[in-house]
């Protein structure tokens, strides 16, 4: 429960420096695109500090590159 609590006032912490700058500076795309990637951030922190198994970006970004290889490589991509 520690190890929740820790990650989500880190997480505020976060939201807390960077949003008063944004919203001063009026950049408003900014504060969208940082306000979304802080909640994939803020649920994979929670997820992760509560033991739930979370998805490996590694494995997915393999699966995406691999058939691009084979098809613009050939044969010679497999053997490596």
């Amino acid at each position: 429960m520690a190890e929740l609590m820790v990650a989500v006032l880190g997480v505020l912490a976060v939201a807390g420096a960077e949003v008063p700058g944004l919203l001063r500076r009026n950049q408003k795309r900014e504060l969208v695109v940082f306000g979304v990637l802080w909640l994939l951030g803020a649920g994979l922190a929670v997820g992760y500090s509560l033991g739930l198994r979370t998805p490996s970006l590694l494995s997915l970004l393999v699966e995406v590159v691999r058939p691009i290889g084979e098809a613009v490589f050939g044969p010679m991509a497999e053997g490596r």
